[in-house]
């Protein structure tokens, strides 16, 4: 039996697949199994995919027509037999040492449920942002899930207890764009949470946008699941939940929001990159211009 199941669902994802294979079968922690779902992909992903499971035994490919993530996740929940349960995305990269630190604090700390860790946001291009910031301890985890932050732990960062996961029933279908905000809000009723404080992954940001229809699929869901988690700590669910909506993300507001990012990290490469891509998206817009000076000053 392996000590490690690692569960990645693919869809379309044959740009960033190789390197997030790479690091997965690089982990200096060797006792894992790596089963990964190729969920209905129309590119390059099978063929992929197939080429590594004929060179890595630990790799057990599940090919499949499309059901989406959250189907795909208990899918090979249901197929795993590691203690452990790490997941990971077809566009990440895990750190060599991740595994082998998760690990170490799970089996130190007995009362911790799921461990995330520090992660480097990274760009299309690999090059980095910035780090997350994210809190370390239970309390300062659970109350920002609570506030509507599913990146509280970061998905593709986490590795959780199997036996506590199977207990509460794996990921609840209901949820397609909140599985991880109501996963982890129920592990927190069954244990401790935690986040290692170094890189242990870099979490990549897509360029692109969110429609307006699932911009309101993501806000309702978050609703619900935060109206379930008050209730079911008996607690009074707050007037407004949440605060904030989700709305439509332009390719020129991402790029704006990356330098912004970039810049305050100190990657300076990074944010005239992001600065020129924002200005060639809307040659007249002030904005654009501003941020771009602000990454060319000394």
């Amino acid at each position: 039996m392996p000590k490690i199941s690692t569960l990645m669902s693919v869809y379309n994802g044959d740009r960033y697949l190789e390197k997030a294979v790479d690091s997965i079968l690089a982990q200096t922690f060797k006792d894992f199994e790596f089963i990964i779902i190729n969920d209905g992909s129309s590119d390059r992903s099978l063929s992929i995919l197939e080429n590594y499971a004929k060179q890595d035994d630990r790799i057990r490919l599940i090919d499949q027509q499309n059901s989406g993530l959250t189907k795909s996740l208990n899918k090979s929940l249901a197929l795993s037999c590691g203690e452990f349960i790490a997941r990971m995305d077809a566009d990440d990269i895990a750190m060599p040492e991740r595994f082998e630190r998760q690990i170490e604090y799970l089996e130190t700390h007995p009362q911790c449920v799921i461990v995330g860790s520090e992660v480097l946001q990274i760009d299309m291009d690999g090059d980095a942002i910035c780090e997350m910031g994210i809190s370390q301890n239970h309390k300062k985890i659970e109350a920002e899930l609570l506030a509507g932050c599913g990146g509280a732990i970061r998905h593709p960062a986490a590795m959780m207890r199997r036996e506590p996961l199977i207990a509460i029933g794996g990921y609840r279908e209901k949820f397609k764009m909140t599985e991880d905000l109501d996963l982890f809000l129920r592990l927190a009723e069954c244990g401790e949470l935690a986040n290692l404080p170094e890189v242990l992954l870099h979490y990549r940001l897509h360029l692109g946008s969110v429609n307006f229809t699932k911009a309101q699929q993501q806000t309702q869901e978050v609703i619900a699941v935060l109206e379930e988690a008050y209730k079911s700590r008996n607690l009074d669910v707050p007037v407004k939940l949440p605060s904030w909506r989700f709305k439509e993300t332009k390719p020129i507001d991402s790029h704006r929001t990356w330098t912004q990012m970039a810049l305050s990290a100190g990657n300076m490469a990074t944010a005239k990159k992001h600065a020129f891509l924002a200005l060639w998206q809307k040659p007249i817009s002030r904005q654009s211009w501003q941020l771009l000076f602000r990454t060319l000053k000394p």
